[in-house]
């Protein structure tokens, strides 16, 4: 009866013929279902290992020869090698082999060898071993925006605004225009993500991270998607290494110092799924790990590309592409085409106004040395060719003497666009160092080594090529940059809190030098000391950190920050070699009134220079004591010394426990600069230093399933320099004064009393907030966001205000989490507003809708 059994369950591996793909559920019935093979034959046949005869039959009275017995067996394992290992699962192979065991003593009496058979479904089963150690994880994104304004801001005369002023007017509640959104219905640059990872034993991990860059169609050269492989061994122990990584990646893993000060890593919210990154993550290589349980070390090296800041939005758009469209977000050069040579004859014709015309900006970056009028008339007939001035720095035209009303000419030169910009590569290299101590919990002391620098790779520029740039000297060439800058810093526990470390009051710092240069070839090197050091103490349930900093006037950490094309002309004076925080809109409605009521009160409207939107405007002011920018790597801004502190308290009312934080700031400039107030011509020196005060308060709590966030923050931007100068009105698009305005002051005698205080400076912004997040499902969760913003004071005027705006933002939201996934689609509105309470004509609003896809698996 056994060997009846045996031999029918050896037919039944053996039946391998065809048998339709549709055979029954339970195809063998007469096998005898209270037998141990009934669920193995039966399993194996769903997965396909056995096809049984055509009628669906076992034939299992029907003797077998060795041969068959041996064929039958070893075509189930010809048919597994064929179809590959994840033809069969670990459990298929368990059962086959039970199976082949089952059967062994007969095949053995018979005289049939099973050693060969057995060793391939040995090999088989590693086979599917090695299947089953393989995963894949990955994100797919995909973003579809509408954006809708429904009042358009105007300038006083009823023409466009500068995009200079939009962008901010626009831009998240955060004030980064770097990190604004793109326009409508624009995908730039989407990153989705796939991680194949094979674990080769407990130890020892290999992971292939690939990054599939999507920049839209009709992208450069025809270039839509770029493949980005990388792969990333994880070594769990190797001798007296543990934890250890060796990468040729996109490094997002990178260490920060421990304050930032020498160091602050590219993070994941520099990041923008949907367009080019504020400051993306290298690529390139990294070894790390942690040596003897104490030690942690970290090495890098990556090649990156520059990002700049656009400013060239007048460029055609190419096939469709809007990458070049965006006014102040990063460009990316080699992401966007821009590396090539090449250059376009352009011609641009200018027509003097009733004012006549002193100076004029090309519509395209020139080629110093190709510029030349072109042609030139007045009214009544043709006329000299007028002398000018080309200033490559700002890609300006100003005329010796200014060109009367009526006037017509038009200047041809070799303009730079995409065709023509090369940019040296940028390299990075970095060292990060922790060590701990045995029996000192919470002690360590780390190194930072952080290294930029520009080079010039064999090969990568091509004859005749020209550097594109406007805030580097070499006036017009961006120059090499090279940064060296290193830090050590650490962390002492005071006391030990009956041996809870984490509890012990703590002394922290970080001590940072850097040596930089923006051209070195014409440069030279120049260096600055930096110090944060603090006392980290928990009383009770709340956390105090105290932290004082003085950051040299002359520090960076990373490169100074570059347009692709001009500077926004009302901001064309500023030194600062990093990006500042955006701090409202001041205006020069009040004292250009104040001038024209000077002027007029000898001949009554003589002048009206309140009325030329050339010279009433807003213009954005900047708060030097935040640093920020593409290429700029510390989290404290140069030129800022002071304390701060930060409270950290969760706080019991009834049942509700609200987690709350307090954080206070007073900084002021080591050295008198006036980077703040560089708006209008040539920088005026100030001996007074500015001053900056922040308190900021924020809780967060839950009532039953509702989640809220409140926040609310006071700033104070001061320095009291009440040195007055004549002011005569000042046109920033031409760098100089307006001819109208200087021709009326001088009629009038130059009796005008109109004085202002160009570094004077008294400014506010407070900031109101509030988030709710309620789960409606277990899957779906809406949000809501408000936010309030006012900003109100005086800056560079006659001590009176000028400023007075008001933004405000709204976002809907509506998350749906896919069931038993990590997949999810997000709806989202956001409705902005800006209100300015001198220039009401700037008021605007403005809706954005978005549908973002987020596929994990």
């Amino acid at each position: 009866m056994r060997r009846a059994f045996l031999s029918a369950l050896a037919l039944a591996c053996g039946a391998l013929l065809a048998r339709p793909a549709s055979a029954p559920a339970t195809p063998f019935a007469d096998v005898p279902a209270n037998h141990w093979a009934y669920q193995a034959i039966q399993t194996l046949s769903a997965d396909g290992l056995i096809d049984g005869y055509p009628d669906g039959s076992f034939k299992g009275d029907r003797p077998l020869t060795r041969y068959e017995m041996a064929a039958i067996v070893a075509r189930v394992i010809a048919k597994l090698e064929a179809t590959g290992a994840g033809t069969a699962s670990k459990t298929d192979l368990d059962k086959l082999q039970k199976l082949i065991d089952a059967l062994k003593d007969e095949l053995d009496a018979l005289g049939v060898r099973v050693t060969t058979l057995e060793d391939a479904v040995a090999s088989l089963d590693r086979r599917t071993s090695v299947a089953q150690r393989i995963s894949v994880h990955g994100t797919v994104l995909a973003d579809g925006a509408t954006s809708t304004f429904i009042t358009t801001p105007r300038n006083v005369a009823g023409g466009g605004i500068d995009q200079f002023v939009s962008v901010y007017a626009t831009s998240p509640d955060d004030n980064n225009p770097l990190e604004q959104l793109n326009g409508p219905q624009t995908i730039l640059r989407s990153d989705a993500r796939f991680d194949f990872i094979y674990t080769v034993d407990e130890n020892v991990t290999v992971s292939v991270p690939v990054h599939v860059i999507d920049y839209g169609p009709g992208a450069q050269g025809n270039a839509q998607f770029a493949i980005s492989p990388d792969i990333v061994v994880n070594v769990a122990q190797a001798g007296a290494f543990t934890n250890l990584t060796l990468r040729e990646a996109q490094l997002d893993n990178v260490e920060s110092s421990r304050l930032g000060l020498t160091y602050r890593a590219p993070d994941a919210s520099m990041q923008n799924d949907f367009a080019n990154p504020t400051q993306p993550f290298p690529k390139g290589f990294e070894i790390g790990g942690i040596l003897n349980g104490l030690t942690s070390f970290q090495l890098t090296f990556s090649q990156l590309d520059q990002t700049l800041i656009n400013t060239q939005s007048f460029l055609p758009n190419p096939s469709g592409n809007g990458f070049a469209n965006n006014y102040l977000a990063p460009v990316v050069p080699p992401q966007g085409g821009l590396v090539q040579t090449g250059s376009t004859p352009t011609t641009d014709t200018f027509t003097a106004g009733a004012n006549g015309l002193a100076a004029v900006y090309l519509s395209k970056k020139a080629v110093a040395g190709t510029v030349a009028v072109s042609a030139y008339s007045v009214p009544g007939g043709a006329a000299a060719i007028p002398a000018f001035s080309y200033l490559d720095g700002s890609n300006q035209v100003v005329f010796a003497v200014p060109l009367p009303p009526g006037a017509r000419i038009s200047i041809g030169y070799i303009g730079l666009g995409y065709t023509n910009n090369e940019i040296p590569q940028r390299f990075q290299a970095g060292v990060r160092i922790n060590q701990q101590f045995a029996g000192l919990p919470g002690a360590e002391v780390g190194l930072t080594f952080h290294r930029l620098w520009d080079e010039n790779l064999p090969g990568g520029t091509s004859a005749g090529a020209v550097n594109l740039g406007v805030n580097a000297p070499p006036a017009g060439d961006f120059g090499d940059v090279s940064d060296t800058v290193f830090g050590v810093d650490f962390a002492v526990p005071l006391a030990l809190e009956r041996g809870d470390a984490a509890r012990a009051p703590t002394l922290f710092g970080e001590v940072s030098a850097s040596r930089w240069t923006p051209d070195t070839q014409f440069v030279a090197e120049t260096g600055a000391y930096a110090a944060v050091a603090g006392l980290k103490l928990t009383l009770h349930r709340t956390e105090l950190t105290l932290q004082v900093q003085s950051v040299g006037a002359n520090y960076l950490d990373g490169a100074p920050f570059r347009f692709f094309g001009n500077a926004p002309s009302t901001w064309a004076n500023y030194q600062g070699a990093f990006f500042p925080q955006f701090f409202g809109f001041a205006n020069t409605l009040g004292i250009n009134q104040t001038f024209d009521a000077s002027i007029n009160a000898g001949a009554p409207g003589r002048s009206a220079t309140a009325a030329n939107p050339a010279l009433t405007f807003l213009y954005p002011v900047f708060n030097p004591f935040v640093a920020g920018g593409p290429d700029y790597y510390s989290a404290f801004a140069p030129n800022t010394q002071g304390p701060s502190l930060t409270v950290l308290s969760p706080l019991r009312i009834g049942a509700l426990t609200i987690d709350g934080r307090v954080f206070a700031q007073h900084l002021t400039q080591l050295q008198a600069n006036a980077n703040t107030t560089s708006t209008f011509g040539p920088q005026f020196p100030t001996g007074v230093r500015a001053t900056f005060d922040k308190l900021d308060a924020g809780a967060t709590f839950a009532l039953g399933r509702v989640s809220v966030n409140l926040a609310g923050t006071l700033e104070h931007l001061e320095r009291n320099d009440t040195v007055g100068r004549l002011y005569i009105p000042y046109d920033p698009a031409a760098a100089g004064y307006d001819p109208a305005a200087l021709a009326n002051y001088q009629a009038a005698g130059g009796t005008s009393a109109v004085v202002y205080y160009p570094n004077y400076v008294s400014l506010y912004h407070t900031s109101l907030a509030a988030g709710v997040s309620l789960p409606v499902t277990r899957d779906v969760v809406l949000n809501t966001r408000y936010s309030d913003q006012r900003y109100f004071g005086s800056y560079g005027t006659t001590l009176q205000p000028n400023i007075g705006g008001t933004k405000d933002q709204i976002d809907l939201g509506l998350n749906y989490t896919v069931p038993k996934t990590s997949s999810s689609v997000g709806l989202t509105f956001r409705n902005s507003t800006y209100k300015d309470a001198a220039l009401s004509s700037y008021n605007l609003t403005a809706n954005r809708e978005d549908v973002n896809f987020t596929i994990r698996f």
